[in-house]
């Protein structure tokens, strides 16, 4: 042993100096320190998310164990999803225990340090476990009815979450709309589809989807052997087209008011929910009041209205934005009253309000001539006067007294 020198070991031919790394590094009892870790070779290839085992040893300079090691390492991999990620005690300076990794990879290597000591294993592959789901992993969240959607990309992984390349895979498409003018299809505007495949090679596949039913619906997908998956999606109205009418119940009474429900719609029948305007009205009497609606809520207005003009067939119309819209047909009737009065019968002067224009007018004929012709009775009649064959007689006792 060289005299002097606390930190030199060995004789002349296999001293070697450390004490620029000092104390920190390990050293057994009969002075053998630690250089570095090795690996027994790992045979290629493994499956993500399988065990298996791996062998290291602590080693010295001249490549002999370091029986006495008995400390824990720290592991990695090339992946970054080894575990466990530490070993346990070395036992004789080397240390055999299980470890997964979870991604498929070529070329994976696992490392290890110990007592400030390194180590590395060789280089080998590691394959999928195999393909148990579907995930969509590109998807738009809404669209507007009538137009194709952006891309949609579904793929296929394994339980790690790992893209499946081998294999052909038949995924199925459904929607949960109620349109019936719903579809799939590989390109926007292109044919309909119903299924779509995940060719061998790859991991993943595209599709487009159409709808004109505005209306919250979920995209989903599914393949035998795999688990499915799905997502959201909103389909928004078009712009407006028309407006349309609750029916109207007929007939309706003249001057008496009555609720209507105007609803703003695209052109694919859907409830424009954000039409907020104000619209004009009419109806084939021209009397109808109010002449315009309050702002639309949601799409939709109701409220009252009057017609005070008896007739058949009455339609309402309203416009708003540039576009119209016109109720189904239905009557205005007189208001319930007395039947109409015969010629020489007289009315309650009560009653008359709830006549007619014209039956007010017959009315009104018949007491003028009661008048007029009571007024000549009463004339003819007064004391001292007979009137017979229009020929007057004077009573000639009447005239003595």
């Amino acid at each position: 042993m060289t005299q002097g020198c606390p930190w030199c070991h060995g004789d002349e031919s296999t001293r070697f100096y450390s004490k620029a790394l000092g104390p920190q590094l390990f050293q057994d009892d009969s002075g053998v320190l630690l250089d570095h870790f090795v690996f027994a070779p790992i045979t290629s290839s493994q499956t993500a998310g399988s065990p298996f085992s791996i062998t290291i040893t602590a080693l010295d300079a001249h490549g002999n164990t370091v029986v006495s090691y008995a400390g824990s390492n720290s592991l990695g991999d090339s992946t970054g999803t080894i575990a466990p990620t530490s070993t346990g005690a070395f036992t004789s300076g080397s240390w055999t225990g299980s470890v997964t990794i979870n991604k498929p990879q070529t070329g994976v290597t696992i490392s290890t340090i110990g007592n400030s000591r390194t180590g590395t294993s060789n280089s080998f592959d590691v394959n999928s476990a195999g393909g148990n789901r579907l995930v969509i992993t590109v998807n738009p969240s809404s669209v507007t009815a009538g137009s194709w959607t952006t891309i949609y990309s579904v793929q296929r992984q394994d339980q790690y979450g790992n893209p499946v390349t081998s294999g052909s895979t038949t995924v199925n498409l459904a929607s949960t709309s109620t349109g019936s003018a719903k579809k799939f299809a590989e390109t926007a505007g292109g044919p309909t589809v119903t299924s779509i495949t995940i060719s061998d090679g790859k991991s993943a596949a595209e599709f487009y989807y159409y709808d004109e039913k505005a209306g919250s619906w979920t995209i989903s997908v599914s393949a035998t052997d795999f688990t499915g998956d799905s997502e959201p999606l909103t389909v928004n109205p078009a712009a407006l087209d028309r407006f349309t009418f609750d029916s109207i119940s007929s007939p309706q009474t003249d001057r008496s008011a009555f609720s209507i429900t105007i609803t703003a719609r695209d052109q694919y029948g859907n409830t424009v929910t954000t039409y907020t305007g104000t619209n004009i009205l009419g109806d084939s009497t021209g009397t109808v009041t109010p002449t315009s609606t309050g702002p639309f809520t949601s799409g939709v207005w109701t409220g009252s209205v009057t017609i005070p003009q008896a007739q058949a067939g009455v339609v309402i119309t309203t416009t708003g934005s540039g576009r119209t819209g016109a109720s189904n047909s239905f009557d205005v009737d007189d208001p319930p009253g007395p039947s109409k009065p015969v010629s020489g019968e007289l009315v309650p002067v009560s009653e008359l309000r709830v006549l007619a224009p014209h039956v007010i007018l017959a009315v009104l004929i018949v007491l003028v001539s009661a008048f007029f012709t009571a007024k000549k009775r009463a004339q003819n009649s007064q004391p001292g006067s007979l009137s017979t064959n229009r020929r007057t007689v004077r009573c000639v006792r009447c005239s003595a007294s």
